[in-house]
């Protein structure tokens, strides 16, 4: 078929080209549709805070403990369908049926980028940390913070972890940290958490 427009040979360009090599037929994605993609991942290593620690899920390995700077605060109302977590904004009570406050914080260190899912009891605990800094007239971006594992058992029985926050140190400012409002959010919002469900130990 004959192309007349520019439109046409636009089109074409985001459509996987079609390479015949003998009786094999292969597809070549563009380039930047593969860049594109890539680009969606988030620039950071996923952990959450379980009862024995905090723990990568993609190296399967846990630590007792991460430090760094916080330069990112992600706030939601989280519930667990099965095995996937369904997030909606943040909203004052009464909450819908089964969601809870919960948190996402991204941590720097000098290795790597950690986004650490904070649970109910752990998101509660980091409002009040969050509390305490602002009080105190800190910023999470400009102190370090040790971020460790505090064992508890739930009424059912189940074993999960909460998170403890402690300053290390302050550090000098970096070029831009978490927005005030994200903040002022995780302060004011964030409330105490439920009893652990112990059928699931990722929603302590």
């Amino acid at each position: 078929m004959e192309i007349k427009t520019m439109k046409e040979k636009d089109e074409l360009k985001n459509v996987p080209a079609i390479k015949e090599e003998s009786d094999l037929v292969t597809f070549s994605i563009p380039d930047e549709s593969l860049e594109a993609a890539a680009s969606v991942a988030p620039e950071g290593y996923f952990a959450s805070v379980t009862e024995d620690g905090i723990y990568y899920k993609a190296f399967d390995h846990t630590l007792p403990s991460i430090s760094g700077r916080i330069v990112g605060i992600e706030t939601y109302l989280g519930k667990f369908e099965g095995a996937v977590l369904l997030k909606l904004p943040l909203i004052r009570q009464p909450y819908p049926d089964g969601y809870q406050p919960r948190m996402e914080l991204t941590i720097q260190d000098h290795e790597k980028t950690t986004i650490l899912t904070l649970s109910p009891t752990s998101a509660s605990a980091a409002g009040s940390f969050f509390r305490h800094l602002k009080n105190s007239g800190l910023r999470p971006e400009n102190i370090l913070v040790k971020i460790s594992v505090v064992p508890r058992t739930s009424k059912q029985g189940g074993r999960y972890g909460v998170a403890a926050f402690t300053i290390v140190s302050e550090m000098p400012p970096i070029d831009s940290g978490p927005d005030p409002t994200i903040i002022q959010a995780a302060v004011e919002k964030v409330s105490a958490a439920q009893p652990a469900n112990a059928g699931n130990p990722w929603a302590a």
